[in-house]
């Protein structure tokens, strides 16, 4: 088994840093090259890798394809880069891809042609106040000195109530539950693997992934090394030449991050939901919450419907331990378009639980997302206060991994035989002929839901390059 080069791998990519209680992302536009080396010289050996032990302040840092240049790379080496990641998110072919539009790009807080970003730093913390001080030593250190320009940051919510760090979004769902097991980092470790085992029951084996689908230098799903991004060799660089070639690799043990400030209309999606279960224009708390649940694919409690349909139980033991080809395949206990059974079909879309999961396994992303903005205290009641979800994703194949998901999967409107639907929470709803239905399959007579809004809009974003330690180094250096 391939041992992972942990102490050169940003901490984020293996982990969602629990302990810390808040977060701030920070996006920059570069405006003195020299002075961001400066600088990106003094933050490496502050840069968290894994393990982190429990680390009270955790720091990450990744840029755009523009970053990079700004820093240096030329077009040479920029061109070893996936053409997902050199074009960005906002060219006319990815925005139809993801199912944006150039209108709503123009409305961005940060990542559109008119506020672009360089660089992205992502700061944990403990506590609130020990965020604020790190967040205020990185603005003097980057921002204070002329480095970069501050385009926006955003700060993540504190916990949600009932959840622990970061598992609550603002529709009042578990999240981050369910996650890729990287196999390499699992079986490293027997005790770990022990723990995984146990709790993934029988999908433990169907949902170990390998490493290359999230980290360059490793094997992915085909048994092959993703190839990774190059670079021309700088003075006293710690990165491996590559053989018969001029160049150095900069890829291993880096990861494409692709991040999506995601605006939540809470209020929308709990009154469109509250209308659509009314029965004689009186509300039904319970089949409100079904259908919520329904179109999620699990309770609130983060059980999953699959195990559990008929109603939430008290604790949601092992929600990722399930499978749907054997016990679901109709989606009679989670509707087949529920946004969990779109993102991660699992076994649903094959002829065997093996193959179809084999398959499945080679368009995973490991999410590392957070919820920002002040809980609501009512959903039924529209605070005006701007919250939803700061969406972070690794990949080393931007464009099988994330947007083959928001494509084929998530945006599909035939996915598993449907017609007309899209996934009811981060679908492409604003066109009828796209979405605007939800259908709950059942026996005898199914039910339609039709009329539903776009309850999450995209406000920010980009993909970005996280790169491994040796890789920041060798950015500090001139040629």
């Amino acid at each position: 088994m391939t041992q992972l080069a942990l102490a050169e791998i940003q901490g984020l990519v293996l982990t969602a840093y629990p302990q810390a209680e808040v977060a701030q992302y920070l996006f920059l536009r570069i405006v003195d090259p020299a002075a961001c080396r400066t600088q990106l010289q003094k933050l490496v050996p502050s840069i968290t890798s894994f393990p982190q032990r429990h680390a009270d302040r955790c720091i990450n840092i990744a840029f755009t394809a523009s970053g990079l240049a700004r820093l240096g790379l030329s077009d040479r080496e920029l061109g070893t880069f996936s053409r997902a990641f050199t074009e960005g998110m906002t060219v006319p072919d990815r925005l139809r891809l993801l199912g944006d539009s150039e209108q709503q790009v123009e409305k961005w807080f940060w990542g559109s042609p008119a506020r672009g970003v360089d660089v992205a730093i992502l700061v944990f913390h403990v506590r609130g106040e020990g965020l604020a001080v790190a967040v205020q030593e990185l603005l003097r250190d980057w921002v204070t000195t002329g480095a970069c320009a501050l385009v926006a940051q955003v700060q993540s919510a504190p916990r949600a109530p009932g959840h622990g760090a970061p598992a609550g979004e603002h529709f009042g769902f578990a999240d981050g539950i369910s996650q890729p097991i990287i196999r390499e980092l699992v079986e490293s470790k027997s005790s770990r693997s022990v723990s995984f085992r146990q709790s993934g029951g029988d999908y433990f084996e169907h949902n170990c992934v390998a490493a290359g689908e999230f980290l360059f230098g490793y094997s992915n799903e085909y048994a092959r090394l993703p190839a990774p991004p190059l670079t021309m060799p700088r003075a006293r660089s710690r990165l491996a030449p590559v053989a018969s070639s001029p160049f150095v690799d900069f890829g291993t043990n880096g990861s494409y991050m692709v991040v999506r400030q995601l605006e939540q209309d809470v209020a929308g999606f709990w009154q469109a939901i509250d209308k659509a279960t009314q029965t004689g224009g009186r509300s039904d708390p319970a089949a409100r919450l079904r259908l919520a649940s329904q179109m999620v694919g699990r309770w609130p409690n983060g059980a999953p419907l699959a195990k559990h349909p008929d109603g939430q139980p008290q604790d949601a033991v092992s929600p990722s331990a399930f499978l749907y080809f054997e016990h679901d395949p109709h989606g009679i206990r989670c509707p087949l378009g529920a946004h969990i059974r779109r993102t991660n079909p699992r076994d649903a879309l094959g002829t065997d639980t093996a193959t179809a999961t084999r398959l499945v396994n080679r368009h995973r992303i490991l999410r590392r997302g957070r919820p920002y903005g002040p809980w609501i205290k009512d959903p039924l009641q529209d605070d005006g206060q701007q919250r939803g979800l700061m969406f972070v994703c690794f990949n080393t194949n931007i464009e099988r991994q994330f947007e083959f998901i928001q494509n084929t999967w998530a945006n599909n409107p035939k996915f598993a035989g449907l017609y007309s639907e899209s996934d009811p929470l981060f679908g492409s709803l604003d066109d009828a002929t796209q979405g605007g239905m939800f259908t709950v399959q059942a026996e005898p007579v199914r039910r339609r839901y039709q009329g539903l809004a776009r309850f999450v809009k995209v406000v920010g974003g980009g993909y970005f390059f996280l790169p491994s330690l040796a890789a920041l180094q060798h950015l500090t250096l001139r040629d």
